[in-house]
Order: structure tokens, then sequence, then C-alpha cells
């Protein structure tokens, strides 16, 4: 990692786990991957202008899905950050072949987000602070960089409901 502070068992497991699981998607699912995180933010009433111009950081950004729509829908800037130096790679792949060149990628825990305070207009974490070590602590960091009056995405699922026994099925 590009960090002093190594790795839990927990963060480890969480970025091979992933890492592993969002480097096996082709370009095409990718693509089918994106469909519903854009009917969502349409569903909560959030238009692609909410993008437009900003510096956005994807915390926790895994394959890659927030920091591409993000850039799609004009991002001035776009940082996605993860544990996982796979998931890095996949990304950093990803966003260069389809030309994208508002986007950065920094292996990092949420733990510890290294940016100044306040430094973006749009934070998006979808999926990711439940699987931390100390959900709080990342919450805390994510408000520490967004700047005051800023967006915050945020998405967490849980054990049990519907979603699960979907799954199991």
């Amino acid at each position: 990692m590009t960090q002093d502070r190594l790795m839990t068992e927990q963060e480890q497991l969480t970025a091979v786990v992933y890492g592993d699981t969002f480097a096996l998607y082709s370009e095409a699912e990718f693509e089918e991957f994106i469909e519903p995180l854009l009917a969502r933010l349409k569903s909560n009433g959030i238009g692609r202008s909410s993008f437009r111009g900003r510096r956005c950081l994807d915390a926790g950004c895994g394959g890659g899905r927030g920091t591409v729509v993000m850039s799609r829908c004009g991002a001035a800037e776009v940082v996605g950050v993860d544990l996982s130096a796979r998931n890095i790679d996949s990304c950093r792949r990803r966003v260069r072949q389809q030309g994208l060149k508002n986007v950065s990628f920094l292996q990092h825990s949420l733990m510890e987000i290294p940016f100044e305070s306040g430094s973006f207009d749009v934070v998006w974490c979808n999926g990711v602070l439940h699987h931390t070590t100390d959900p709080d602590r990342g919450l805390r960091e994510i408000a520490r960089v967004l700047k005051p009056g800023g967006y915050l995405w945020l998405y967490l699922y849980g054990s049990g409901g519907i979603y699960w026994r979907v799954v199991d099925w």
C-alpha cells in the first residue's frame, strides 16, 4: 500500500475477494453493471449535473463503476481510492481503454484518506463502509474530506432482507 499503516486481516481479505471478483468483469459486463447504478441515481432524483465540473472521490472504488459514472457525467476530476492493488490496476486499465482523462487512482484505506479536509465536492461511497473494520471511523474520514455543502452518496447494505434471499435463490 502507499501508506505507512499495514492492512488488518479483514482489510487484506476484503482487498483480495473484491479485487479478484471485479477483475473478472468483461467490458460488456462492466457496462451492464453500470445501468442499475444510473437507474438508482435517477430514482433518487440525482441528475448527472450533480457531478458536472466537480472534484469527486470514489471512496472504495472497487471495479470503478462509480468512478466511470462520475467521469461520464462531466466531473472535473475523479479520484478513486481502494484497498486492493488489483482493483486499482483493473480501474486504471478500464479508464485507459475508455479514454477517460480526468481520473486517477490511489491504493489506500478509507480509515486514513490521504487528502486535506474539504478536498472534494462529491464523495461517493457505494457498498463499502460495512466491509471496514471501523465503519464510524471511515464515515468520519469521508465527511472530513467532503467540502461543507458538498454532496455525499452513501450506500450500505446489511444482512437479512429480501436482497439476500434473492441472492441465495
